[in-house]
């Protein structure tokens, strides 16, 4: 799609919810070029927040970067998105530890990170899963950390 077709789109989908954010989400927003979109919308006065994986950065006048690292990538973060994130969310999976989640605050000390149940492969035992996990990691003083939910899973919407 071109620029000018998904602001129109934007633009109609935000006269019918008015005061609604521009989000960039899925699959991963950074691996393409998103200079020319993200100008358009700050110009057309939108709020814009991106949500990315933070493997790759670019320089783009976002108002909320959440970042949402994966184990795969040892939790990387690249460095151009260091001093900007927001926000850290973590899909509390199994072999999650308190040790990965001191390393990202190490990496990002300040920015609040939720910790959030992986209920597409946990299931229910997910929910108990992130409290436990949440309690040990306060417990030795993790700060600004958060337990919740990615209710968009919980109401299975894809």
């Amino acid at each position: 799609m071109t620029v000018l077709s998904i602001m129109n789109r934007v633009e109609s989908m935000i006269a019918l919810h008015p005061g609604s954010q521009l989000v960039i989400t899925g699959g991963e927003p950074l691996e393409q070029n998103l200079v020319e979109l993200v100008g358009s919308a700050k110009q057309n006065g939108m709020y814009v927040a991106v949500e990315t994986n933070g493997i790759q950065a670019q320089e783009l006048a976002v108002d909320w970067w959440a970042v949402s690292p994966k184990r795969e990538r040892a939790y990387f973060i690249h460095s151009g998105l260091l001093g900007r994130v927001n926000e850290i969310k973590l899909v509390a999976t199994p072999a999650l530890t308190v040790d990965d989640i001191l390393g990202i605050r190490k990496h990002v000390p300040g920015v609040p990170i939720f910790l959030q149940p992986d209920v597409y492969t946990q299931g229910e035992k997910a929910f108990t899963q992130v409290f436990e996990l949440f309690e040990r990691a306060c417990r030795i003083g993790v700060e600004e950390l958060r337990a919740g939910v990615q209710l968009h899973r919980i109401y299975k919407v894809p």
